[in-house]
């Protein structure tokens, strides 16, 4: 439009029309603030939870420092995540855990069946991922009917790992189909308990499983041509009245006279600290 007011001789004043103007918000600590406006229109202060900050400006996050995701600018409270194990099971277990972070670990239980081996002098080891493949460092205790075992505590997932008869490379087993490269493979995904299998073999050793027998061996695969010796039980000591040569498992029914085992007090056919009880019990005493 042109100004209806002369500025100098013939001349006018030509200005754009209003509708130019850059109208906006222009106060930039407002909500809306588009740019630095001649105009202050549109602003918005709106502060619905009146806590002097306005609602444009919130950040929502966690504001619990003690949590994995924790958001230093967050202004309203968010949701907090704590990372760790949340399987109740595990060795790790951490109940105020909402995200679970792989991390929960359980009892593994490794065991070797030797039955089958002449067990080295210096023991059975286990070597694995999860000790850094040292033949020496970790021992497989015995723990009867020619099986060794170790229990540890191991982070879920995929581990591989061998026996060695010994503690040195070169005595260590080479599995097959249940293996990996000759190692074997277990993955643990609760408290596992391995299987025993037979040294350097991916199967249980054969053996009698019937208790009636004294061959019985509850570790081994069931092979009946194991199972020689029904056992039969009596008195097994020699000295005892009622010894019996054909028994093959004491059932603690020796009878001993005081005259064979002098000082056996309690005729268990031992002398021993209940036999001292017993006398100690009764020293004194008038046997009028």
């Amino acid at each position: 439009w042109q100004s209806a007011v002369p500025i100098i001789g013939p001349s006018y004043l030509w200005a754009a029309p209003i509708t130019s103007f850059n109208m906006g918000c222009g106060d930039p600590m407002a909500c809306g603030f588009t740019d630095f406006c001649d105009l202050s229109v549109a602003c918005d202060y709106t502060d619905t939870d009146g806590d002097a900050i306005l609602d444009c400006q919130e950040v929502v996050g966690c504001q619990d420092a003690s949590a994995d995701n924790y958001d230093e600018n967050a202004t309203d409270a968010g949701d907090c995540n704590y990372n760790g194990c949340m399987d109740a099971s595990a060795q790790n277990y951490e109940p105020g855990a909402n995200v679970d972070d792989g991390s929960c670990s359980y009892l593994v239980s490794f065991r070797v069946n030797m039955s089958n081996e002449t067990v080295s002098a210096d023991g059975v080891h286990i070597a694995g991922s999860f000790q850094g493949w040292d033949p020496g460092a970790t021992a497989v205790p015995y723990v009867g009917y020619g099986v060794h075992e170790l229990v540890i505590q191991l982070q879920q997932g995929t581990h591989e790992y061998k026996f060695i008869n010994g503690n040195e490379w070169g005595m260590d087993e080479s599995v097959g189909d249940c293996g990996s490269g000759g190692n074997r493979v277990i993955t643990v995904t609760g408290n596992t308990l391995t299987s025993g299998a037979c040294f350097n073999s991916c199967d249980q050793c054969p053996g009698c499983t019937d208790p009636a027998y004294a061959e019985y061996n509850p570790f081994s695969a069931t092979d009946a041509s194991y199972c020689l010796n029904a056992i039969a039980e009596g008195c097994t000591y020699e000295d005892a009245e009622n010894y019996d040569s054909s028994a093959n498992a004491d059932d603690g029914s020796c009878i001993f006279t005081a005259a064979s085992c002098p000082g056996d007090l309690n005729g268990d056919g031992s002398v021993g600290t209940p036999d001292l009880l017993s006398f100690l019990s009764n020293f004194g005493v008038s046997c009028e």
